[in-house]
């Protein structure tokens, strides 16, 4: 399905472009030399990255224990809604798994008529149905920064609902960054990569460049920016996170730049790289392409492309202001899952 430029389409879907809305500001000029590129490919290895299907609770804790129960209730089973039996059972297994003798479980876990009254206020939550903030059964340290996360969305693409999916999963990027209110990496940086982990749990493809990020961290500083860097060009590492909410779609002879907004967000992150982009051509599958801030020819031009001065290009307060203020804005469209490769040159 080709791209409609001129729409904004409030679902994301693997078929589908997606429309992100941007302040209209000066553009800055993309180079034509890559140097580094990763492709990217959706035929890979599935694995899903549903954190609620990864206990990591101490089940031997009767408050952990009792959380999972909880957990279970909110996310189901294999995206089922389910009950205290089955919930029940799981958390059993899941104890078992983790060493914990059956006979011990049978004797010290909760009955079902106790399950079922824990649970009990305890709403499902369906991956793809609209996350409700005032009805929110997340933990209590979550609920402000999922609800700010959500205003993002809301500001970036027009209007588009925080899903249940996105609610769970912002435990990852909770816990990853630590920075709930965006002061050392923006909440707009900090959305694209959770936006990122849901689309991929969407369609069941594997994260394992997202896993690569999270473990180098190059936000925490430009020592491990640049070990990420070294980490990617020795081949550790198979490709650099492709963030697609960042990264726009560029079709062939597309001259067009990438907005001060999304380089912004590369800062943030501190990425090695100033900006990223998804490649689209006639006759081949996609190419996800970065333009590394060593480049030569930004050098030449005397373009700044240190992270530190591009960062407050991206501020998610900022952005909220713009679209309370009925600031003019610009849509810039960013890739599907469909068609893009992953393997590297």
């Amino acid at each position: 399905m080709k791209p409609v430029l001129s729409v904004i389409l409030v679902m994301f879907t693997p078929r589908l472009c997606c429309t992100v809305v941007v302040a209209t500001t000066i553009m800055t000029c993309m180079t034509n030399q890559i140097n580094n590129y990763d492709r990217l490919d959706t035929a890979q290895d599935r694995s899903s990255t549903d954190i609620s299907d990864r206990p990591t609770l101490d089940l031997r804790n009767q408050d952990q224990r009792r959380e999972r129960m909880r957990q279970l209730k909110r996310s189901g089973i294999n995206g089922e809604k389910v009950g205290a039996g089955r919930i029940l059972a799981a958390v059993i297994t899941e104890g078992i798994a983790q060493g914990i003798p059956y006979e011990f479980a049978d004797d010290h876990f909760e009955s079902e008529s106790h399950v079922r009254r824990l649970i009990s206020k305890t709403k499902f939550m369906g991956d793809e149905d609209p996350y409700e903030y005032g009805n929110s059964t997340l933990p209590e340290d979550q609920k402000s920064y999922v609800h700010r996360l959500e205003i993002v969305k809301a500001a970036l693409l027009n209007g588009e609902r925080f899903t249940n999916r996105e609610a769970k999963l912002s435990e990852r990027t909770f816990v990853e960054f630590q920075d709930p209110h965006g002061e050392q990496v923006d909440l707009i940086a900090q959305f694209a990569v959770l936006f990122e982990l849901a689309e991929r749990a969407a369609s069941d493809q594997e994260t394992s460049d997202i896993e690569d990020l999270f473990a180098f961290a190059p936000w925490k500083s430009n020592k491990q920016s640049q070990l990420y860097l070294l980490a990617r060009r020795e081949g550790l590492i198979k490709s650099f996170a492709m963030l697609r909410l960042i990264a726009p779609l560029k079709h062939v002879g597309d001259q067009s730049g990438i907005p001060p907004l999304f380089i912004g967000a590369h800062a943030q992150l501190n990425l090695p790289y100033i900006w990223s982009w998804v490649q689209e051509w006639d006759d081949k599958p996609r190419d996800f392409m970065v333009t590394l801030r060593d480049n030569e020819l930004l050098k030449e031009t005397k373009q700044r492309t240190d992270a530190g001065f591009l960062r407050d290009e991206c501020d998610w307060r900022v952005l909220l202001t713009e679209r309370l203020t009925d600031q003019p804005f610009q849509q810039i469209t960013i890739a599907g899952n469909d068609q893009t490769e992953t393997e590297t040159k």
